[in-house]
């Protein structure tokens, strides 16, 4: 009777363990985090879209952790991991190249690529030790001759976007045969680049021109680093215009990488959504007039639904 009392015992506990599972689903459970790859133009724009997908979906389905970095390197990185254990779980580049070159490689490490902005080449100069670049194209045909300063700085053009198009501007507009300045071309044709530093992306470029007391005053970088309201003044921001000068589009895409963990994949998709939801006046507001991209035509990212429901 004993043992009979004691097996009826376990059967109740062990019901009551189950109703408690399913009565109390309240119950926190740990949020999947989310590993983003971003383009160093996008990190703080990224941050502040991460901010605002809390706001509207909360964070108890996914965290998202943002990691900056030169477009090049995050490819050979991912290129390199093993199929379905990529060391991030959304890449935003500063190109679509690099996303479509994942994809086409091999379709099992990343699913096809979403354009999520369009970003501006800029020419900055530090406000205190810099030079006026008001007249910009004049400055350029004449640095570093005509000032104190010795070295321009942009983005290493062999792994970021920016810094690619800053030395087609720099080669193609501004590198005549009574300047100083000179950058070298990527087939290696002889030309003297003891003047330009390359920093290793576009916002290490922009953090060694704006520094206090900078020895590199002046050089390109994103616009979405100085991305104000009202703009900032001509002597310090000169956004370099299309139709005058004409520069590789800087059109950015993400790629959600192939994942055996699927929460991860999921909440990687989910974000990729929310960024490129044109319908969202938040996310609109904070690509365009926050950080001052411009927005890619619709694309095929309308189709994708937002896998958590707003609070």
């Amino acid at each position: 009777m004993f043992s009979s009392l004691k097996r009826k015992c376990v059967v109740v506990l062990a019901g009551l363990s189950l109703a408690l599972s399913v009565v109390l689903p309240g119950v926190a459970q740990t949020p999947t985090e989310v590993r983003i790859a971003v383009a160093a133009n996008f990190f703080n724009a990224a941050n502040s879209l991460v901010s605002q997908y809390y706001t509207e979906y909360g964070r108890n389905t996914y965290t998202f952790t943002v990691i900056s970095g030169a477009t090049g390197n995050f490819l050979a990185q991912l290129m390199a991991d093993p199929v379905g254990s990529p060391s991030y779980d959304l890449f935003l580049a500063a190109d679509t190249a690099s996303p479509e070159t994942l994809y086409r490689a091999d379709p099992s490490r990343a699913d096809e690529p979403i354009n999520y902005a369009i970003g501006q080449l800029a020419l900055y100069s530090n406000a205190i030790n810099g030079p006026d670049i008001t007249d910009a194209p004049a400055v350029l045909l004449h640095y570093p001759s005509d000032s104190p300063h010795q070295l321009f700085v942009v983005a290493d053009p062999d792994v970021a976007p920016y810094g690619n198009a800053s030395r087609y501007v720099l080669y193609n507009y501004f590198n005549t045969g009574s300047t100083t300045f000179q950058y070298v071309l990527s087939d290696g044709a002889t030309m003297n680049q003891a003047n330009v530093y390359e920093a290793p992306d576009i916002g290490q470029a922009y953090n060694a021109i704006a520094a206090i007391g900078s020895t590199t005053p002046l050089g390109f970088i994103a616009h979405s680093y100085a991305c104000s309201s009202p703009p900032l003044p001509a002597n310090v921001l000169w956004v370099v215009p299309t139709n005058t000068y004409p520069y590789p589009e800087l059109l950015q895409a993400g790629a959600v990488l192939i994942n055996r963990d699927t929460d991860k994949h999921d909440g990687a998709e989910d974000f990729l959504a929310f960024i490129t939801d044109q319908s969202d006046a938040a996310v609109i507001n904070i690509i365009t007039n926050q950080y001052c991209y411009a927005l890619p035509p619709t694309s095929k990212s309308a189709s994708v639904r937002h896998k958590v429901v707003k609070k």
